[in-house]
């Protein structure tokens, strides 16, 4: 779901907390068993890191377990017509099992069980990540979800290019209409409207890809820049890889292309902040031993 060591080293905090383990860095007795709700499909980058985040914190921490992985595929459909039909098929495959805990990665799969976690699996602890903001979910009253919010940063990003280029004037955003994506839209549009209110600012929506590529290619480089977010779900429905959307854009792009998070490094972004995944979570299990005195409960 975006700073992956942070939600490891919680994580490991609810592994202790759930199962009844000590407080201290010794591998467990208990056999738990675990589900890994993932908002997208298998394949899909953040859904790697965090199968491959969560599997290195019970690899540490237990010597058994059983690990559950379900993908919701959300990017190809997120419409209540299919989360109910979700529903319905979780009652019947996961109808005679019984959880220790339930790592819900990304905004889908949280929205999902807030609304049906009680009907589906009682009272079992929820713990979130890769979620980008709670001004999305209804957590008031929710009980047993635990976890954190990622948070990107816009103003470090343009302090960065402004370094770079102190005569730009314009920005532009590339991001889907996904949930993460309006998330994202809201979060950057609140940080320039309070920082930046003087530089001009446009969220490129409403275009194919392929528009949004020729935008790009007719910007000019001396006062312009772009920043590439997610970009998922094409605004005719097609679904594309994080990776593939980032090349072609900043193939296309005239002006400098800056990144918020890691897709597009290696592709040719410029730089920014970025909230990065797959490597930190190594950090997240050396710093597990102080996290496991403390504990994040959001209820």
């Amino acid at each position: 779901m975006r700073n992956i060591w942070k939600w490891l080293m919680v994580f490991t905090t609810m592994v202790a907390l759930v199962t009844g383990g000590t407080y201290a860095i010794s591998k467990e007795d208990s056999h738990p068993n675990i589900l890994l709700l993932n908002s997208y499909h298998d394949g899909y980058v953040w859904s790697n890191q965090t199968k491959k985040g969560v599997q290195d914190v019970l690899n540490v921490h237990f010597d058994s377990y059983t690990l559950r992985i379900e993908h919701m595929d959300t990017k190809n459909n997120s419409s209540e017509t299919y989360m109910q039909a979700l529903f319905d098929m979780y009652r019947v495959k996961f109808g005679k099992d019984k959880f220790d805990l339930i790592v819900c990665a990304d905004d889908n799969a949280l929205k999902f069980l807030l609304k049906y976690s009680k009907d589906l699996f009682d009272d079992t602890p929820v713990f979130f990540c890769g979620v980008n903001t709670l001004e999305a979910h209804n957590l008031e009253g929710a009980k047993n979800f635990y976890g954190v919010v990622e948070k990107s940063s816009t103003r470090s990003t343009i302090e960065v290019a402004l370094r770079q280029n102190s005569n730009i004037e314009n920005i532009y955003l590339i991001v889907d209409d996904t949930i993460t994506g309006r998330s994202t839209k809201n979060d950057v549009t609140r940080e320039m409207t309070t920082y930046y209110p003087e530089l001009n600012f446009e969220i490129l929506e409403n275009m194919t890809i392929g528009q949004i590529e020729s935008f790009l290619g007719g910007l000019n480089p001396e006062n312009t820049i772009a920043i590439h977010t997610f970009y998922v779900v094409d605004v005719d429905g097609s679904v594309y890889p994080l990776n593939y959307t980032a090349q072609r854009f900043i193939e296309a792009s005239a002006v400098p292309v800056y990144a918020l998070y890691d897709f597009g490094f290696g592709e040719g972004a410029i730089g920014g902040k970025i909230v990065e995944g797959y490597s930190q979570r190594h950090t997240g299990c050396r710093n597990g031993r102080s996290l496991l005195r403390r504990s994040i409960q959001y209820s």
